[in-house]
């Protein structure tokens, strides 16, 4: 897979997600909670010692990130022909 030359192309992401007709002023409430509790020292210490970083996205950076996600890992599952028939 030469295409993706820096392993920082194999993050992992850890996503939270609500059903699709969930009121937007829910989504926006939950997410300004998680964004509170990963500010707390506490937290964001024992998530930063395992080396990684934190970033909440808004709902609609989310969905831009997960469209570009997909498209990414569609393209190597292709080049390495292990797409479902």
């Amino acid at each position: 897979m030469a295409y993706y030359k820096d392993l920082r192309e194999y993050l992992q992401a850890l996503e939270f997600a609500s059903p699709a007709k969930t009121p937007l002023v829910v989504v926006h409430k939950l997410g300004a909670v998680f964004n509170q509790v990963l500010k707390e020292r506490d937290v964001a210490d024992q998530i930063e010692k395992t080396g990684l970083l934190i970033e909440n996205l808004n709902p609609e950076e989310a969905a831009k990130f997960i469209a570009a996600e997909e498209r990414k890992w569609s393209e190597v599952a292709k080049m390495a022909n292990t797409l479902p028939k």
